[in-house]
């Protein structure tokens, strides 16, 4: 049916790619989601909604790719907008939120693939992990924001410490 492809594809793409290349791990991943999207949108067509948050996603990575093989150039200078955001920061979250939007668009795509196939179960977990993921990101935007105001308050520590938590607590069936 194609969720073979996609869970190889989210496991290149988000646990795979914690190294220096990550960013071709990730591309390969998409790939890998690209082929099961394309598989599972003959089953439902509401899977068809989540291609362009995976490309814009493919071409973050893309240029990180380039910024990582063309280390040497500097672009934060002249890419600068208004002398606050650089143009790395600017696709870094373009790239979270992008990557949240594509959440939201595949649980809910398989949320209503489990309503047609009257698999109530799953159904209601993709809802709930619509819920989960809302609750991470709310969570990265707020540690992101806060370290950059103060950078010495919250640590990677206290990053491990509440995602173990959050992770114990929240997504028990």
């Amino acid at each position: 049916m194609g969720f073979g492809l996609l869970v190889i594809g989210y496991f290149l793409s988000t646990l795979m790619s914690n190294h220096a290349y990550g960013w071709a791990t990730q591309i390969v991943g998409f790939y890998f989601i690209f082929l099961a999207l394309g598989k599972l949108w003959e089953y439902k067509h509401s899977f068809k909604r989540c291609l362009w948050p995976l490309v814009l996603m493919t071409l973050c990575q893309a240029y990180a790719g380039f910024r990582h093989l063309f280390a040497e150039i500097v672009t934060e200078d002249a890419f600068a907008l208004f002398g606050v955001l650089r143009i790395d920061d600017l696709i870094t979250t373009v790239f979270v939120t992008v990557l949240m939007v594509f959440h939201f668009l595949l649980l809910s795509s398989i949320r209503e693939l489990a309503l047609d196939v009257e698999d109530d179960a799953v159904a209601t977990l993709a809802r709930r992990n619509s819920f989960i993921v809302g609750a991470y990101f709310l969570f990265n935007i707020t540690v992101t924001a806060v370290k950059k105001i103060c950078t010495d308050c919250i640590t990677d520590g206290f990053n491990a410490v509440f995602l173990t938590f959050f992770c114990h607590f929240f997504t028990k069936s």
